[in-house]
């Protein structure tokens, strides 16, 4: 399995959509996870702008990208992260 095919099995994995809030949506800036993701799950979205108010907002990232300051860790894996962020009023 390539390193990438090892991240998307990682990501399905380890952040089970399972005990994620119901409500949830995902947030995924980079293109090729996001799409991804979006054969999991129908809420994932590109920025925290495109998220609906009263999703619970979760950002995943690759590990080594910026985190900000607000999100609390959600999933912290080998390739991948995930953060719950504050949400929208």
């Amino acid at each position: 399995i390539t390193q990438q095919g090892e991240t998307y099995k990682n990501i399905y994995n380890h952040i089970n959509f399972a005990t994620a809030p119901e409500n949830s949506v995902f947030i995924v800036p980079n293109t090729k996870i996001r799409y991804w993701i979006e054969t999991l799950t129908p809420n994932v979205v590109r920025s925290p702008k495109d998220a609906n108010i009263g999703y619970v907002p979760i950002l995943v990232l690759e590990v080594g990208k910026p985190v900000p300051p607000i999100a609390k860790p959600f999933f912290l894996g080998k390739y991948l992260k995930a953060y719950l962020l504050p949400m929208k009023r």
